[in-house]
C-alpha cells in the first residue's frame, strides 16, 4: 500500500474524471451460468447456477445453484451421459479426444436458454527437463534467495496463434538414508543434507530408502522466464503484482511464433510439504522431483485467466481507484466459460 500512495496524491492533483455507473445498467435479469472445462478424458464436470441481479444480492449463495437443469451435452454431435451430482454440479461420461468439437445447450427454471461450442486443441510435445541449483537478489527483503531452476523446452506451431499456461508439479517424498559400516549402523533424515556433508568412506554401504511421496503444484518466481512477463518497478510502484490464478503461469506465442524455446522457471529451493495425520504433522522433506507440464488451452479459457489474473493484480482497482474489467464470457445468452485445454508433461526429474 505503501508503493502507490504518492501515485494516489498524483493522480489526484492532475486528472479530475468522473465514470457515471448505473447499476440498473449491469444487469438486472437472472441468467444461467456455466462453467466447463474439456480435455482429454471420459469424465468431465459441468457447474450450472444462476447469476444474482445486484438489487436482489443476498449472503445465501447456496440458492443460486441449479440442480435440475436440462442438458444436451455432445461430442461430436453424439450425445453424452449426464448426471447430476449435487449443488450445482453434473458429471458428463464419454471419451473425448483432442480435435474433438463439443457443444451443450442448457435450459432451467424458465430462464433463457445458453450455449457454447469449444474444441480441444492439439497437445505440443515437452521435453528435456533440467534442474540446477541458483541464486536470486530479491529487492523487496534485499537478500539474497535459493531457487531450483528448472527448465523443459518445446516447439511452437509456426502457422496457428497458440495460447499456453505452464505448471510445475512437485513430488515430495519421505524417506532416509542408510549408512551402514563397521562401526554400526546410523541414518539421516534429509538426502539433500546428506549429499552436502557425507563422511562415508568406500567400505561403508549406503542405502537410500524412500517411504512414500505426495504432489503439489509449485509457485513459480517468474524473474527468469520472460514469457511470464515479470513486472517492472514503476509496474510494481503502480500497484500491480504478477501473481497467477491457481499457479497456471500463462502465455501465448506472440514471442516465440515456430519457435523452439526453452522454459526457465525458478522454484524455492527451501520450500517443504507436510501432511496433517492423526498422531502429528509428517514432513516430506528427504528429496524432492519436479515435472513440467505444458497446457495449450482455447483462446477463450485463456482470455478467462488472463482477466481474473488481470483482477488479483490490479491493487489500484481493488482500492476503487481504477475499475475492474469483467471475466471473460463465451457462453450465448449466459454467463460463464466454456473452455477447452489438454496436457503435455516431462519425465521426472530429481533435484
Amino acid at each position: 500500500m505503501e508503493k502507490i500512495i504518492y501515485f494516489i496524491i498524483l493522480l489526484f492533483t492532475l486528472v479530475s474524471c468522473k465514470d457515471e455507473i448505473s447499476l440498473d445498467s449491469i444487469n438486472n435479469s437472472e441468467k444461467i451460468v456455466v462453467y466447463c472445462f474439456p480435455t482429454e478424458s471420459d469424465t468431465t464436470y459441468m457447474q450450472i447456477a444462476r447469476s444474482v441481479p445486484i438489487k436482489s444480492y443476498s449472503n445465501i449463495i447456496d440458492e443460486t445453484a441449479i440442480n435440475n437443469a436440462e442438458i444436451n451435452y455432445t461430442v461430436n454431435g453424439k450425445t453424452s451421459k449426464i448426471e447430476s451430482i449435487g449443488k450445482g454440479f453434473y458429471k458428463i461420461t464419454g471419451l473425448q479426444k483432442k480435435g474433438d468439437d463439443i457443444a451443450f445447450y442448457v435450459k432451467a427454471d424458465g430462464l433463457p436458454p445458453v450455449s457454447a461450442t469449444t474444441t480441444i486443441p492439439e497437445s505440443v510435445n515437452i521435453c528435456k527437463p533440467t534442474e540446477k541449483n541458483i541464486t536470486l537478489y530479491d529487492q523487496d527483503s534485499e537478500y539474497t534467495q535459493q531457487f531450483d531452476q528448472v527448465t523443459a523446452t518445446f516447439t511452437d506451431n509456426p502457422n496457428t496463434h497458440d495460447y499456453y499456461a505452464v505448471r510445475v508439479m512437485v513430488k515430495n517424498y519421505s524417506g532416509y538414508v542408510k549408512v551402514s559400516n563397521k562401526n554400526g549402523i546410523y541414518y539421516l533424515s534429509n538426502l539433500a543434507t546428506y549429499k552436502q556433508y557425507q563422511h562415508t568412506d568406500q567400505s561403508d554401504t549406503v542405502s537410500l530408502v524412500y517411504n512414500d511421496s505426495v504432489y503439489s503444484v509449485a509457485e513459480i518466481n517468474t524473474s527468469s522466464e520472460e514469457l511470464l512477463s515479470p513486472t517492472s518497478e514503476m509496474d510494481d510502484g503502480f500497484g500491480f503484482s504478477n501473481n497467477f490464478y491457481q499457479n497456471m503461469y500463462i502465455f501465448d506465442d506472440s514471442p516465440i511464433n515456430g519457435k523452439t524455446y526453452t522454459l526457465h522457471l525458478n522454484i524455492p529451493s527451501n520450500a517443504s510439504y507436510g501432511v496433517s495425520t492423526g498422531t502429528g504433522y509428517k514432513y516430506y522433506d528427504f528429496d524432492k522431483a519436479y515435472q513440467v507440464q505444458l497446457i495449450r488451452l482455447t483462446p477463450q479459457y485463456y482470455h478467462f485467466l488472463k482477466s481474473l489474473n488481470e483482477i488479483r493484480n490490479n491493487d489500484m482497482a481493488q482500492y476503487g481507484l481504477s475499475q475492474i474489467s469483467p471475466t471473460v464470457s463465451n457462453v450465448s445468452s449466459g454467463l460463464g466459460l466454456f473452455g477447452a485445454w489438454i496436457t503435455s508433461q516431462t519425465d521426472w526429474v530429481k533435484k
